[in-house]
């Protein structure tokens, strides 16, 4: 398969843990992976940590 463009995503979870209980998740499995598989022939996930913000967090 040719690819036809290169796209990236930045999504941010609170933690580790909310990233895992998100993708093993029955409803991730049910209703949100398929629509990935179908939109992403391949991806790679990046885990990384927030080092500078100009917001302030609580």
């Amino acid at each position: 398969m040719a690819t036809t463009g290169i796209f990236l995503a930045l999504v941010y979870y609170p933690t580790v843990a909310a990233f895992l209980d998100m993708m093993t998740s029955e409803a991730y499995e049910t209703q949100a992976d398929p629509h990935r598989v179908n939109g992403c022939a391949e991806h790679v996930i990046i885990a990384t940590s927030e080092a500078y913000s100009k917001f302030k967090t609580k």
